[in-house]
């Protein structure tokens, strides 16, 4: 979260799918960025451009772990409870949601295996698209090592997002689908991102929004995102954002649940059976 589960994407269908940074929207070019398009500038220096705006990557490189806590609201739900997140180097992740009555939502990654769970759905092993979008997302520097996770990105327009010119830029990861990114023209920072997020019940378009920016160790780092998706908006706000700390012993493994799923897969695969997604318990 310092960078970045269904059940934050339907406010009564609680099954694990968290990313404060997910998007979705198709990477086309309008007409009026065709004809922009030997004005705009690179998305090379677009991109390099936040990073500087943001603290630099030599600022990035002394940073080992984070932790960061919050409050997470599902607007007009009555839906609300703690959020906390821990990271790692070099992608190591794990967010947990207190939902009251709705239970514990979990999501993670030891940058291998990707897991979420919640109380109503249970353990769920992420795979394909879902586990690549997982781990790229729980990279600790993940814009300032942008060009390892992209392989193409552009410049296709400008768009005018709160009333400010936003550069839009089209990425295309090495794995999962193209995701856009919007850019203030005159502070530099990330103000939407956009994608199609893979989940249990299918790509949902999620479009998350950073604002209220802090600096926190010599790093600009959003204290409020919003999230929206199928027709709701959550919204995320941090009380604070530590690095460097101590990160609880564990926190990355994956849950008892999640190892059997895991033992159960991994049995599939030797006795040569075919292999897919393991069925929720």
């Amino acid at each position: 979260m310092c960078q970045k589960n269904e059940a934050l994407l339907h406010p009564r269908r609680m099954s694990a799918a968290w990313w404060v940074a997910a998007l979705a929207v198709a990477l086309g070019v309008s007409s009026q960025a065709f004809a922009q398009a030997e004005k705009l500038p690179k998305a090379e220096k677009i991109l390099d451009a936040y990073v500087e705006a943001i603290g630099g990557k030599a600022a990035f490189d002394k940073l080992q772990t984070c932790v960061s806590k919050g409050k997470f609201e599902v607007l007009k739900a009555d839906i609300s409870g703690p959020i906390v997140s821990y990271e790692a180097r070099p992608a190591k992740s794990c967010v947990r949601l207190e939902l009251g009555g709705f239970g514990t939502v979990t999501e993670g990654t030891d940058g291998k295996v990707a897991w979420e769970m919640s109380a109503a759905e249970g353990p769920r092993l992420l795979e394909g698209d879902a586990r690549a979008v997982a781990v790229r997302n729980a990279t600790f520097d993940f814009f300032p090592n942008w060009r390892k996770l992209f392989q193409k990105v552009e410049c296709v327009g400008v768009e005018s997002i709160n009333d400010k010119p936003c550069y839009r830029v089209a990425a295309t990861p090495r794995t999962g689908k193209p995701e856009t990114f919007f850019f203030d023209q005159e502070s530099h920072l990330l103000v939407r991102r956009e994608m199609l997020l893979p989940t249990a019940l299918g790509e949902l378009p999620v479009s998350v929004s950073p604002g209220s920016y802090k600096r926190v160790s010599g790093i600009l780092v959003a204290h409020r995102i919003s999230i929206l998706a199928m027709m709701h908006e959550r919204v995320i706000e941090l009380e604070s954002v530590e690095y460097n700390v101590d990160l609880p012993p564990g926190c990355f493994e994956p849950p008892d649940e999640v190892k059997a799923l895991l033992k159960k897969k991994t049995a599939s695969v030797k006795a040569g059976e075919p292999e897919s997604e393991p069925k929720q318990p």
